[in-house]
């Protein structure tokens, strides 16, 4: 008998309720209307028993990469915590891929040095990264989790890098619109979200000048302080929600 082969092609569609599950509709106009994001996450390093319970719920959120970074104020012994090895952070992330039904594993990688974590996710974002080179392979950085391959990578996207600061003037919302306004984020494009979340205690001013400059836009959730695990998920809720990319 000869040997068959099938392709399968996925395309971007609207989630619509389906009984015991969720189908999507592949409707061209429905998919058109919608933005694509990928979000990556900048974290600086939080207790070890906060960032344990972050992965699983960052992969059913369907985070990208996530790039843990120190800070002032960060707390030395965090880094030598079980909750970065290998073994324990990919059993977490498969945890949050099961929840959620995905099949994308996040990108986990340490960048000790806050310049160095900075200047690789611009380059990163930008599409510079290449095999075999690059700041990340360059011994200040180590990936826990490779990143994972999507198509259409190296390809000019637009992006919108937001830093969290409790008090910020600017909303999610404004940082988006901006962003449209100034030419990026067009409806039915693809756009990556660069979310920065600093330790409990906050960045100092320093870095948030670092961060600025790297053009980087503070946004807040409001007035209130949020703890980091909090401050991240509801971070990528509110970007997931404003662009309609669940």
């Amino acid at each position: 008998m000869d040997d068959a082969s099938m392709t399968l092609t996925w395309r971007v569609g609207i989630e619509t309720s389906d009984g015991d599950t969720a189908r999507r509709s592949l409707s061209n106009d429905d998919a058109s209307s919608h933005t694509h994001v990928d979000i990556d996450l900048l974290l600086a390093m939080p207790r070890p028993k906060v960032m344990t319970r972050l992965w699983a719920p960052l992969a059913s959120m369907g985070v990208r990469n996530v790039y843990l970074t120190n800070a002032a104020r960060v707390e030395k012994y965090y880094w030598d915590s079980k909750a970065l090895t290998p073994r324990r952070v990919t059993d977490e992330l498969t945890r949050g891929m099961e929840q959620s039904g995905d099949t994308r594993m996040p990108g986990v990688c340490v960048v000790r040095r806050f310049p160095a974590a900075v200047d690789a996710v611009r380059e990163m974002v930008g599409g510079e990264r290449k095999e075999g080179g690059g700041t990340l392979r360059e011994g200040s950085a180590a990936w826990l989790v490779e990143p994972p391959h999507i198509d259409g990578d190296g390809i000019d996207v637009d992006t919108v890098m937001l830093m969290a600061h409790p008090g910020a003037d600017a909303t999610i919302g404004d940082a988006f619109a901006l962003a449209k306004s100034s030419g990026g984020t067009k409806d039915g494009s693809r756009t990556r979200a660069v979310l920065a979340v600093g330790p409990e205690g906050g960045w100092t001013e320093y870095e948030r000048r670092s961060m600025s400059e790297r053009g980087f836009t503070e946004v807040a959730l409001g007035n209130r302080t949020f703890a980091t695990d909090v401050a991240c998920l509801a971070l990528v809720a509110a970007v997931r929600e404003r662009t309609g990319s669940w």
